[in-house]
């Protein structure tokens, strides 16, 4: 049976330790910069409860409570990675302190220029229309999706995932293909220049992202997915996470 809806229970409840709120609202399980837009869902707790863990089968560290929304930003199989929103009461906080007049005023600065911003958030909003297409289209035939994202400072679309047992070559087919198939994907509602591929090593090793593969659009446009030799020539490639490139 459903909670009365008129009861004083908050829409959004949480019971997460202090240091763990604070990483959260830091950003420390979202890993997210600022110019690190995923492509995201929101999702609400259904169960009376729900713990959170800090890795897939992980240590618990906090409790969410039903009606609790999350955003998701990656998926690992059935685990879903999600940042949150939330409010503590600052005396609460150790080292906290009423910030005098003028950061107030600062502060009210920053809130005025991130409204300005707001622009910004219209290609992430596209970019999420599409998120489930793009993770089955990895899934159906590439390997698993690790998440999607748009650099809009760079003008750039970065998909990552994890693959095993491939040889160089097969990578290489497998990141082209892909790179065609997700702009074709996104073409109609995302605007990007550039497209980047991120894996772990072809032999399943390795950190996602230590392989990456960057094409412009207008090369992806051309190559369509097939000329595998026009693709090695357009396309920058990095074997140790973009501290160097093949051109």
């Amino acid at each position: 049976m459903k909670p009365d809806q008129s009861s004083r229970r908050p829409s959004r409840r949480l019971l997460v330790p202090l240091p763990v709120l604070l990483a959260l609202l830091a950003g420390g399980l979202t890993g997210a910069g600022a110019v690190q837009l995923y492509a995201s869902r929101t999702f609400e707790v259904e169960k009376p409860s729900e713990n959170i863990r800090a890795d897939p089968e992980g240590r618990q560290i906090g409790t969410l409570l039903e009606g609790a929304q999350v955003e998701e930003v990656a998926r690992d199989g059935k685990w879903v990675k999600f940042r949150i929103e939330a409010w503590i009461w600052g005396p609460s906080l150790e080292g906290y302190r009423d910030r005098p007049r003028e950061e107030e005023r600062a502060a009210g600065s920053r809130e005025e220029e991130e409204e300005d911003d707001e622009a910004t958030r219209k290609p992430r909003t596209a970019l999420a229309l599409h998120l489930d297409d793009v993770r089955d289209l990895i899934e159906d035939g590439f390997g698993r999706f690790y998440g999607m994202r748009l650099d809009p400072d760079m003008g750039q679309v970065q998909v990552r995932f994890r693959v095993r047992d491939l040889e160089r070559e097969a990578l290489e087919r497998r990141q082209m293909r892909v790179q065609h198939a997700v702009w074709d994907l996104l073409r109609e509602d995302v605007e990007f220049e550039s497209l980047r591929v991120e894996t772990n090593r072809p032999d399943g090793s390795g950190e996602v992202g230590v392989e990456q593969a960057v094409a412009e659009v207008a090369d992806i446009r051309r190559i369509k997915g097939r000329d595998f030799r026009l693709w090695r020539q357009t396309t920058r490639r990095s074997s140790d996470g973009g501290e160097t490139w093949t051109e």
